[in-house]
């Protein structure tokens, strides 16, 4: 097959699943809608209580930047979800009006003032899991349920990596501890990435070989790309390409450094595609539906998210370097501590088992490439980087997770004594 047949090919099919993706989007969002939102409203008025109370930015921990809870972007998603107008569900579906803006605009909401905003550039597709739950959940019951599950998922990626990569285990532990995971499972904006690159993590561990058969690791990402844009409020979502995309290179056989960047360029690309291509066809499906133009209002906050000037910063070179500040909720006592414990046990092993250790200048060329790609994110967001840095500093969780991983990649076919081996 020629290179321009294959690339119609792969244009066609990837095309096809943007469309799929289009339909079940707005399927699911319209059924969400369906459901009653007075029904909703007792669950909604215990959890603003309970928000109110603890105010729009509560700290797990006082002064810890990493525990900072975002109960201002919460308290807009329950707006979102009992928000009841006279138009029609479709257009709700695609409009996603709330009321006031944070707790105290959720408590007026509650109250009876209502105040139309939206969100409609955004898909809000955790509205599709939000609405059901707050039938039956109020924001208490939702904070449990997320540290049920959000566990659960953690073992079950545990239990798959001591299958097939037993070494990746405490670099994946030691990625997700430093992001705070309790301050994640205590806000439902900060739990959609969570949710989607343990998922895609789990999917790799269990079909890597059969993915890769295919060759349809590219739809895969474009994929994750495609379902990240729809349930994430613009927090940390490019963890969702480098995480998985972490294991990827480790099971990856490539000799060359050539094969290695062009597995994280050709992901990379297909995962982007996903992503920032279907914030579009949300912009241009809405606006069909809405017989408005989202386009326009769109853009404009795109362009001011990635140029937009910060006038109260004095230091402009750290509104331009977001990637300097969001490094700073990850300093302190508790994270120290993690790390030292952690390079003493890499260096331990280093001298106790030197011979084994098999530097790979491949593999090390692989994992950088993906370690600065979160990087390369804070330079294109640089103004929401900068201004929200207290919860986007999540997204080097890649950049641990990649260098932590090429660390241990050195043993990955480490024999601890004849006939055993630990091979990933």
């Amino acid at each position: 097959m020629n290179i321009v047949k294959k690339c119609g090919v792969v244009a066609l099919k990837s095309a096809l699943i943007f469309l799929v993706s289009a339909l079940l989007a707005v399927f699911f969002m319209f059924l969400a809608y369906l459901l009653p939102t007075d029904k909703m409203m007792k669950n909604a008025e215990t959890s603003s209580e309970i928000l109110l109370s603890e105010g729009n930015y509560r700290y797990l921990i006082t002064g810890d930047a990493s525990s900072r809870l975002d109960n201002f972007t919460d308290s807009i998603m329950i707006s979102e979800a009992i928000y009841d107008g006279n138009e029609s569900v479709i257009f709700r579906a695609m409009k996603n009006q709330f009321s006031g803006h944070g707790v105290e605009g959720l408590s007026s909401q509650i109250n009876g003032d209502i105040q139309e905003n939206n969100y409609s550039r955004y898909w809000n597709g955790y509205l599709i899991f939000l609405k059901p739950l707050l039938l039956v959940l109020n924001i208490k019951g939702i904070r449990i349920l997320n540290i049920v599950l959000q566990s659960l998922l953690v073992a079950m990626v545990c239990f798959f990596l001591f299958k097939k990569a037993k070494q990746v285990i405490v670099p994946y532990l030691l990625s997700v501890f430093l992001i705070n995971p309790m301050a994640v499972s205590q806000s439902m904006q900060f739990s959609s990435v969570f949710y989607i690159f343990n998922i895609a993590m789990l999917l790799i561990l269990l079909f890597y070989e059969k993915i890769k058969q295919k060759n349809y690791l590219g739809y895969f990402f474009l994929g994750v790309g495609i379902v990240t844009s729809f349930f994430d409020f613009l927090t940390y979502p490019v963890a969702t390409l480098v995480m998985p995309l972490v294991l990827v290179m480790w099971f990856d056989d490539a000799d060359n450094i050539k094969d290695k960047f062009l597995t994280a360029f050709k992901t990379g690309v297909f995962w982007a595609v996903g992503y920032f291509g279907f914030w579009i066809a949300k912009w241009c499906i809405g606006s069909m539906i809405t017989g408005e133009n989202l386009i326009t209002g769109a853009l404009e906050q795109a362009k001011y998210r990635t140029t937009g000037d910060v006038s109260y910063e004095a230091n402009k070179l750290l509104v331009r370097l977001p990637f300097i500040l969001n490094t700073n909720p990850f300093i302190n006592l508790r994270n120290i501590i993690a790390v030292a414990v952690c390079l003493v046990l890499f260096v331990a092993m280093i001298v106790a088992l030197r011979k084994q250790y098999k530097f790979s200048w491949v593999a090390f060329f692989g994992f950088i490439v993906i370690a600065l790609l979160p990087v390369l994110w804070y330079l294109v967001l640089s103004n929401h980087s900068f201004v929200h840095y207290w919860f986007t500093f999540r997204t080097y969780i890649g950049t641990i997770f990649a260098v932590t991983t090429l660390m241990v990649y050195g043993f990955k076919d480490l024999k601890i004594k004849k006939g055993v081996s630990y091979e990933g």
